[in-house]
């Protein structure tokens, strides 16, 4: 009896500071606090950015060039969004960004030095990761500015919407390292499901003034996160010369979908932006969390690095024979991955260049070094590979295989996963969750060939999953049609080539991506008979 009496105080314990969202809302923004110290106080809206709305909204509206698109949007689960009506004085830029948008919300927004903005609402149902990133989304260069000798391509990698006039350009870096569900974020033990509120402001008087009227209508200190903006280093202000900014939710592998489909649906979320009315104090930026620890992917299985990555290689070789006899017979194009994002948005913001949406509780390898020395070869008018470019025919013959690590077995993060994308649009298509790659292996080599010790330990570790344009009935094996269909959106064009990446989110132990050294890299092969 004693047990269930301490276990119900525990529940009661771990529940007594949720809060009705709407209510707390309510009486946050009608309370003197919010009344007497904010001015021009305006409710925004929370919308969650599918994947479909990349093709359906993206390009009608955007003035920015085409060729970044989706950004390489995780296909799993929609991104969280922030949207606003435009400050009471400010001068709409035609530029303005990113074009999600409902009625006067815009998804990309300035920030004044004494602008607060809160959010208040409910954490998502039980999933593997959830986290919120802020990002610089475009910045205004002037029109005689060129990159230097120092900043090799720069102009290539700026989207502006004048093409190469350098004008208003979209940059998309992140700001910060990410608040997530086990780092930066205050939330009752449950995580899940429960009530939060999130401040995102340029100053610490304006972070206290919102903080003191949450605590006002009866939020818990403990469930008020700060994530700040490193002022000092943006251009802010409302005029057309200012920088705007985006706020982007990121959730993954859910456990229960109906729920997830509910929550996407139900939108459990209240917004406000408003302006001090007092001298504020600018924040600074912060400095990032070390993405090294000491281990490895080989850890676990207690190799060296180099041990595995010599396993894996076999198993790319044995992958091949697996599936050609003769390779005599066959175009061979054996890719390894690059990291397609760099440490930190900073990186990006300070060389001119875009960053996709960069996230640092993740690396991002990416299979798009050989498509661009394909275009090299189709610029130069050489006869290329029939496999170098990327794209996946109709042939029954045709297909990728990607060798890799799970990151997830190994320790170096919580989740991981492998995901194929339209390297036209960039825009996610298909995602293999950790727990689909477990025991992948063994159907693509010869088991008598590796009973080293070395091997055992290493084998059970690696996966390797096929892409095809028709599986049949192969096993570990992703069918992407070429032509859509009432039941089949998620499509990729037989002239587009396809992209693989991974992605390996939230070190158990800095929360963080890991380290790019301590990790190994996939390896994409693509196979099809002459």
């Amino acid at each position: 009896m004693l047990f269930y009496f301490n276990l119900l105080l525990q529940i009661l314990k771990v529940n007594s500071y949720d809060f009705d969202y709407n209510n707390v809302a309510n009486n946050f923004i009608s309370s003197d606090i919010i009344q007497d110290n904010f001015e021009n106080v305006q409710e925004g809206k929370f919308r969650f950015w599918l994947t479909t709305d990349c093709l359906n909204i993206l390009y009608e509206d955007s003035p920015f060039l085409m060729y970044d698109g989706c950004y390489f949007q995780n296909p799993d689960a929609p991104y969280g969004l922030m949207l606003f009506p435009p400050h009471v004085d400010e001068e709409i830029d035609e530029y303005y960004g990113f074009p999600i948008n409902d009625g006067n919300l815009t998804g990309t927004w300035h920030l004044k030095e004494n602008d607060a903005i809160v959010l208040i609402g409910i954490t998502p149902p039980k999933c593997n990761y959830f986290s919120f990133s802020n990002y610089l989304y475009s910045r205004h260069f002037p029109k005689d500015w060129k990159p230097d000798s120092g900043k090799l391509n720069q102009q290539y990698f700026l989207n502006c919407p004048d093409g190469d006039q350098a004008d208003r350009c979209e940059i998309f870096a992140s700001l910060d390292d990410s608040v997530n569900l086990d780092r930066g974020l205050n939330l009752n033990k449950l995580k899940f499901n429960t009530s939060f509120a999130l401040i995102l402001a340029t100053s610490i008087e304006a972070t206290l003034k919102a903080q003191q009227g949450l605590i006002n209508v009866g939020v818990s200190p403990d469930l008020i996160s700060n994530y700040s903006f490193p002022a000092t280093e943006l251009n802010l202000g409302v005029n057309r010369n200012a920088d705007t900014f985006i706020t982007v939710m990121r959730t993954a592998f859910y456990q229960n979908d109906d729920e997830a489909n509910e929550y996407f649906k139900n939108i459990p979320f209240r917004v406000f932006r408003m302006e001090l009315k007092d001298d504020v104090t600018l924040f600074q930026r912060r400095d990032l969390v070390d993405r090294k620890t000491s281990y490895n992917d080989a850890s676990k299985a207690n190799v060296t690095l180099q041990q595995m990555k010599s396993i894996i290689s076999d198993v790319v070789k044995s992958v091949v024979l697996n599936k050609t006899n003769s390779l005599e017979d066959w175009y061979v194009q054996i890719t390894e991955t690059v990291s397609g994002a760099p440490d930190n948005g900073f990186e990006c913001i300070n060389k001119g260049r875009i960053c996709l949406a960069d996230c640092r509780d993740t690396l991002y390898p990416f299979s798009t070094a050989i498509y661009r020395k394909s275009k090299i070869c189709e610029t130069l008018n050489i006869s290329c590979n029939g496999v170098m470019n990327g794209k996946l025919s109709s042939d029954e013959t045709d297909v990728i295989i990607v060798v890799g690590v799970n990151h997830a077995m190994t320790e170096m993060s919580l989740y991981a996963s492998m995901s194929i994308y339209d390297e036209t649009y960039l825009w996610g298509v298909y995602t293999i969750g950790n727990d689909d790659l477990v025991n992948t292996v063994w159907n693509y080599i010869n088991v008598n060939d590796y009973h080293d010790h070395i091997s055992e330990k290493v084998l059970p570790f690696i996966y390797v999953y096929e892409i095809r344009r028709d599986c049949k009935d192969i096993y570990n094996c992703i069918s992407v049609p070429s032509i859509p269909t009432s039941d089949v959106k998620a499509v990729i064009p037989l002239n587009d080539p396809v992209v693989i990446t991974e992605r390996m989110y939230n070190n158990p132990v800095t929360h963080v991506g890991p380290e790019l050294e301590d990790v190994i890299l996939p390896v994409v092969i693509h196979l099809k008979k002459r």
